[in-house]
């Protein structure tokens, strides 16, 4: 604190503001960088120093000095912060936009929580995927884990998929718990967490699509093949019954009768489309990306699952899209596929 307070003396700078700092194994720290702001992370500021950063930062605004009582106080205790977001940790930390059914966490001693949604409240595509925050204070950095822990696994958001299993684990980490961990920690550890995910099987997902989406139907109806996403699950579907089933290479190899895969490339999230790289008749590499959407402040590139022709696009650039939208429909080689 000293140091940022030197730092904003140093260039002339009056009111509120966050200095980031690094600090490494030996305890020595180095200047990141200054937010002419409060950061989202204020709160634990507030539990420790026992202040409220956005009245004081309005009261230096219009002219006031900072009470001498504040600036004479020292932290008290340890305070943690987690966020809450509505993603997906299983799944690269996919953005989960929707409507949440429920919303509970637990309003306990020591435990603050700040929030911007509620049950029934819908949570958009065009901003940031945080719902809220969840602080908690104790006398140590163990107590203030604990207390965090707690509250945490008693709490629950459903109807949009949350952070919070992954945070649960995070905190009953060994080397979390030890202090031993770094800014690419959770990169390492748990590149392949794997929690209890809300998505749903892919075969699901897209029973649901076709449901509720009758254009996504009708392109499914010009043949009994296609491919579904981003073509890492493959599937077969009866137009007649729109049940889905495994695709096996029995069933894709006894097909020589169709020349021809026809495939939906699918939505797999609501979102803007920010690019269109093709064009109906364009013949595309497998990995290539078509499409490039946009959800919650995240892009989510549409590839191409393998050597094709593009045979239609049904989006155009800045168009807002459902879950489960055709965005576009290719023609996969069969003697490709089975090469």
């Amino acid at each position: 604190s000293k140091a940022a307070r030197n730092l904003a003396t140093a260039v002339g700078y009056v009111n509120a503001g966050t200095c980031e700092f690094l600090i490494d194994e030996n305890e020595k720290y180095y200047f990141l960088e200054m937010n002419t702001r409060l950061q989202v992370e204020h709160p634990v500021t507030e539990l420790t120093w026992g202040v409220d950063l956005p009245v004081l930062q309005l009261q230096v605004a219009r002219g006031d000095a900072i009470p001498e009582d504040i600036l004479a106080r020292t932290p008290r205790g340890h305070a943690i912060e987690a966020r809450i977001y509505a993603e997906n940790p299983s799944r690269g930390y996919m953005p989960s936009p929707g409507k949440i059914s429920d919303f509970y966490f637990p309003q306990t001693t020591n435990i603050r929580i700040d929030a911007g949604y509620e049950t029934g409240s819908e949570v958009p595509i065009f901003y940031d995927a945080m719902l809220a925050k969840v602080i908690a204070w104790g006398l140590n950095r163990e107590e203030a884990r604990l207390n965090l822990r707690g509250a945490l696994a008693r709490s629950n958001v459903s109807g949009v998929a949350w952070n919070g299993p992954f945070l649960v684990d995070l905190l009953d980490d060994k080397k979390f718990i030890e202090g031993r961990v770094h800014t690419k920690y959770i990169e390492e550890a748990y590149a392949g967490w794997k929690g209890k995910s809300r998505t749903e099987p892919a075969g699901t997902v897209l029973a649901s699509a076709t449901a509720n989406n009758p254009t996504v139907l009708s392109a499914l109806e010009l043949s009994p093949w296609f491919f579904f996403g981003d073509g890492s699950s493959n599937a077969k579907i009866s137009a007649a019954t729109s049940r889905p089933h495994a695709l096996d290479s029995h069933d894709l190899l006894s097909a020589t009768e169709e020349a021809l895969l026809f495939g939906p490339l699918v939505a797999e999230y609501p979102g803007k489309v920010l690019k269109v790289n093709v064009r109906a008749g364009d013949r595309v590499k497998q990995g290539e990306v078509v499409v490039v959407c946009e959800s919650m402040k995240m892009e989510f590139a549409y590839p191409a699952p393998a050597d094709s022709e593009v045979k239609a696009v049904h989006v155009k650039t800045v168009a807002i899209v459902q879950a489960g939208a055709l965005l576009g429909e290719w023609l996969v080689p069969l003697n490709f596929l089975s090469a």
